[in-house]
């Protein structure tokens, strides 16, 4: 938001928590539609819930079909994204 001095307020509310279903599900959505794209871009907070390994894994299914992975997050989730794309040589 911006007032009419062009002061800007960033909203960042914590997101609802991920069941393990449903991130099984966007794991495998996502690796389906990796093929048809040369870069994907993961944006956000990390919401509650996403299980150790879930950016890792969005990494390596990007590279294992040529998709160039990019992360705008923090924390832990960023550090377990650019350890795997290191190892990936990206």
């Amino acid at each position: 938001m911006a007032d009419a001095g062009g002061r800007t307020t960033d909203l960042n509310e914590e997101g609802p928590a991920v069941p393990a279903p449903s991130q099984r599900a966007f794991l495998k959505t996502f690796t389906g539609l990796a093929p048809r794209f040369r870069a994907a871009a993961v944006c956000g907070r990390t919401s509650a819930g996403l299980k150790k390994g879930f950016y890792a894994a969005l990494v390596r299914q990007a590279a294992a079909h040529g998709c160039f992975s990019v992360f705008d997050t923090s924390g832990p989730a960023l550090a377990e994204a650019v350890a795997e794309l290191a190892a990936k040589g990206q």
